[in-house]
């Protein structure tokens, strides 16, 4: 299989030997031009390869060639995880990305996509390399890697707080990113139960919600964004008629329904679940 190095040096002699006519441009057929740059590292997407003619920087952006989505895919079989880090920096947060493929490296600062910034921004939760961050009213989708983001507005207002709970999951029955905002009720007459709103990310302008329902469910621990696993969003959460007794619950992101996880028999009445995450053999 190609390295990195192999792949670039194939697409830099390509790069080398056109002219800046797009009658030159079919060296290649545009599905191999695809199958390469998916498998480059991002940086090098960003820093110099889209930037080569106008017919790659197309397919990189055609959302029917599923390019984001393959590279994304095809990064994270390499094992080269990203830590987002939101750090206060004189006064102000800042948004840093590290990569763990290279220890020597620094980490990078990422210029925060709203601007103007009146107020606060917040990591809501990521999925599949991307970020969702949220300040008043507004939503980003950003992918820390080749830095491209969108904002979307929200119209309304959410709250961030440890009565909420967020997850960022991918629908790939309508190759759609959704957003989950969980939020208990504060009213006394519902007996605990929960809101969920969902959200469509798909749109270029506006978040759109999809669906609203009450769920007899509260999320504990809603500072940690939900766990996107097999087309659903995880959480450790209580029902509202079993308090004493922690489960599992999911967000099916193409039945839009939550459902309860069955846990081992010798656990149901006595285990205390501290957290759900995922394991990678």
């Amino acid at each position: 299989m190609n390295t990195n190095k192999e792949v670039e040096g194939i697409l830099a002699i390509q790069k080398t030997t056109m002219s800046t006519t797009d009658n030159n441009l079919n060296l290649l057929p545009d599905d191999i031009i695809l199958e390469i740059l998916t498998r480059l590292p991002a940086n090098s997407l960003v820093e110099q390869f889209r930037f080569v003619c106008k017919t790659w920087c197309y397919l990189m952006k055609d959302p029917s060639s599923n390019f984001i989505q393959t590279h994304l895919n095809r990064s994270m079989e390499r094992d080269c995880p990203h830590i987002l880090s939101n750090i206060y920096f004189k006064g102000n947060k800042q948004l840093y990305s590290s990569s763990f493929d290279d220890e020597e490296a620094d980490a990078e600062q990422i210029k925060n996509p709203f601007q103007p910034r009146h107020f606060e921004t917040k990591v809501l939760a990521s999925c599949n390399g991307l970020i969702c961050l949220y300040m008043h009213n507004k939503l980003c989708l950003l992918n820390p890697c080749t830095r491209e983001s969108k904002i979307l507005n929200l119209g309304k207002f959410l709250y961030v707080d440890p009565w909420a709970a967020y997850g960022l999951g991918y629908d790939s029955a309508v190759s759609e990113y959704k957003l989950v905002y969980v939020r208990r009720s504060l009213s006394i007459y519902d007996d605990w139960e929960s809101q969920v709103d969902v959200f469509s990310l798909n749109d270029d302008r506006d978040a759109t919600c999809l669906i609203t329902f009450g769920v007899p469910y509260k999320i504990l621990n809603g500072d940690i964004p939900g766990i996107y696993l097999n087309g659903a969003l995880h959480w450790v959460a209580v029902h509202n008629d079993k308090l004493e007794i922690e489960t599992i619950v999911f967000f099916d992101m193409r039945k839009k329904s939550f459902q309860e996880m069955l846990s081992p028999n010798h656990f149901r009445e006595s285990a205390s679940i501290t957290g759900v995450g995922i394991l990678r053999g």
